[in-house]
């Protein structure tokens, strides 16, 4: 019998490798550490001080049984958050192999755009920073499902100057 999912309880458990990253915590810390007004404006991560505003939109499609594909948007008041556009598409693909109908195999796009308020303002050299998922699921069973997953960031936090990071994660999840 099958439970509803509001009946089940969910474990993910996630494991992570950082592959690549030439932003050292003293470099991060340096290239921050200005004195500036406008920098200590965006030092400020709660902006407690001023009000803003956003809007949010989630489309989810079913294109057929097997294929579904979603996008994803975000605006923000540009001179209170680093980032005023987010965007993310994607698909799922439900049994790409055979006998394997309820694996799926997924794939992401984004794009974080940093606002030009905050680039203005920032003393290290800025950049969109660009990402892409790839996942795998693997259904073991009824309770059990393990993801192999790789992303790629291209100016990780904004920063144009960092490498590109490959993260390299298996995710599972128990169904109690």
């Amino acid at each position: 019998m099958r439970k509803k999912a509001s009946q089940s309880l969910i474990w993910v458990l996630t494991a992570v490798v950082c592959l690549s990253s030439s932003l050292k915590p003293a470099e991060a810390a340096e290239a921050t550490d200005q004195t500036s007004e406008e920098i200590q404006r965006w030092k400020d991560p709660l902006h407690d001080h001023e009000k803003s505003r956003g809007l949010g939109v989630s489309l989810d499609q079913a294109f057929n049984p097997r294929f579904t594909g979603f996008l994803r948007a975000g605006l923000q008041d540009k001179s209170v958050s680093q980032v005023d556009l987010a965007v993310s598409l994607g698909f799922e693909w439900s049994g790409p192999l055979t006998g394997r109908d309820k694996d799926v195999l997924a794939l992401a796009v984004g794009l974080a755009s940093l606002s030009e308020d905050y680039e203005d303002a920032a003393p290290m050299d800025t950049g969109n920073e660009q990402m892409a998922e790839v996942y795998y699921t693997f259904y073991v069973n009824d309770h059990l499902r393990i993801s192999p997953d790789i992303q790629v960031i291209r100016n990780p936090a904004g920063l144009a100057g960092a490498d590109t990071v490959t993260i390299l994660g298996v995710r599972a999840q128990v169904l109690f």
